[in-house]
């Protein structure tokens, strides 16, 4: 059992972290618990930007065939996502396959929901003064093969 100083320095490194908007990343469950603190303070960072039509690019990285791994550019409007394109055309992709991710607020609930699962390993990235993810990197399960994944989050763009 941890000693109350010791928690008490941890919450204040958390807290440190969330206010730079900076994550950590290991193994324990007081590490998703940090990462729960700062997804916290970078949604309602993003929240006060009142932003709600810009394009992004997304990359999902995986061991996963070449239709769910080619960057896709996403564009949003009023806060609906209108357009899912692949960098590649000659790649055609699902867009189902995307609607977890299509948004800035679907990449805050997958980055929750990910956080909920309690993963080996989970880093993720924000912008400093707009709080949006820009990666999400997750290894669900400590030494098993094929489980990571990551989500690049490139070239935003706020649209009038």
């Amino acid at each position: 059992m941890k000693q109350s100083g010791v928690r008490w320095w941890t919450l204040g490194l958390v807290t440190l972290l969330a206010g730079m908007g900076l994550s950590a990343c290991g193994s324990s469950s007081q590490t998703v618990t940090g990462e729960a603190e700062i997804l916290r303070v970078q949604r309602r960072l993003w929240a006060t930007r009142s932003v709600n039509s810009y394009r992004y690019r997304l990359q999902y990285l995986a061991f996963a065939p070449r239709d769910l791994t080619v960057p896709v550019v996403i564009e949003v409007r009023n806060g609906t996502p209108v357009s899912i394109t692949p960098d590649d055309p000659e790649v055609t992709v699902d867009p189902n396959f995307f609607s977890r991710v299509d948004t800035v607020e679907e990449l805050f609930d997958e980055i929750e929901r990910v956080i909920e699962t309690d993963p080996a390993t989970i880093t993720v990235e924000y912008a400093p003064d707009f709080g949006y993810p820009q990666r999400l990197s997750v290894d669900q399960i400590e030494m098993a093969v094929d489980d990571e994944f990551t989500y690049t989050i490139t070239d935003f763009e706020f649209l009038l």
